[in-house]
């Protein structure tokens, strides 16, 4: 697999400006794969100021609180983001660890072997999304690309 083949290159997520909580929430729920996969993208290229509860290039006012059950501040909206793409790249052991490689908060890019952009697709399509996949990481790839080979095949 080529570098142009690779879903959403680093450069492009970096480029995304005046992403707000409601625009990456929107992405997450898109139908589109490839919206979905820009999103996490996104959230993996500025963890760091997530974890630490700042939306970047965002005053900390003008991040709506949530009322209701949850009742979320301001600072938790960004660190839960934050919490969650972690905790989906951890679910996808070393291909999580070759995706965090490729777009985590990095001054100098990784650029991975060609047979690595597969499984750093395939781990960026299983953290991407607004509900978290029903199945381990492991079980939910061998199943869904096995079924796109079966489909193709046919």
């Amino acid at each position: 697999m080529k570098r142009e083949e690779l879903v959403v290159l680093r450069e492009e997520a970096m480029n995304l400006d005046g992403m707000e909580p409601h625009r990456v929430g929107e992405m997450w729920r898109d139908r589109d794969k490839r919206e979905k996969m820009l999103a996490s993208t996104w959230l993996i290229l500025h963890y760091e100021s997530l974890h630490d509860g700042h939306w970047p290039e965002v005053m900390p006012e003008e991040i709506p609180s949530h009322g209701g059950a949850y009742h979320h501040g301001p600072q938790e909206i960004p660190a839960i983001f934050a919490a969650e793409i972690s905790s989906r790249i951890k679910e996808c052991g070393r291909d999580g660890q070759l995706l965090w490689d490729y777009y985590g908060d990095r001054d100098e890019p990784w650029n991975p072997a060609p047979e690595q952009f597969r499984r750093i697709n395939r781990a960026l399509e299983y953290c991407s999304g607004w509900r978290r996949k029903r199945r381990m990481y492991k079980d939910w790839y061998q199943r869904h690309y096995k079924a796109k080979a079966v489909a193709k095949t046919s």
